[in-house]
């Protein structure tokens, strides 16, 4: 693989992005990779001085800018990746009414989850049902109160 295609440039928290192995690298002196301008396309990179994606934190991924977000999902479908701009909510303000979640694109249950939860709708205590993804929009609904 083509070093330059190999990484992707997350600006915004100052990193490389390895495709293959998902692990991330500090950037250093403007280069075009983790290894300089002639990197060993088949070294790995140094895990000493790397962290997996799987092991950043929460601070990382609300650090990324939009498009970081986006340039890390076209080739990563992440749990934890989205963009809360395409969340719509509807709101039934009766005492057991619902709460409609609509998310503009494609996700997982467990990312409509996470969602909810920033949300301040815990699923736990407020439920989670009727997820279904139609014509790229995705939506569930929760209870309005969780007593």
């Amino acid at each position: 693989m083509n070093y330059k295609k190999r990484y992707i440039a997350l600006n915004s928290v100052g990193c490389f992005l390895d495709k293959v192995s998902g692990y991330t690298f500090a950037m250093l002196d403007n280069v075009d990779s983790p290894y300089g301008d002639s990197p060993n396309e088949e070294d790995d990179g140094n895990y000493d001085l790397s962290v997996h994606l799987d092991d950043c934190s929460d601070e990382w991924f609300d650090s990324l800018s939009k498009e970081d977000i986006k340039s890390i999902n076209d080739f990563y479908k992440f749990d934890y990746i989205t963009d809360k701009d395409k969340l719509k909510v509807a709101v039934n303000r009766e005492k057991h009414g619902d709460i409609i979640f609509f998310y503009e694109g494609i996700i997982t249950e467990k990312q409509a989850f996470k969602l909810q939860l920033e949300y301040g709708k815990h699923p736990h205590g407020y439920g989670l049902f009727s997820f279904k993804v139609v014509d790229g929009i995705s939506s569930w609904n929760c209870m309005n109160c969780c007593d």
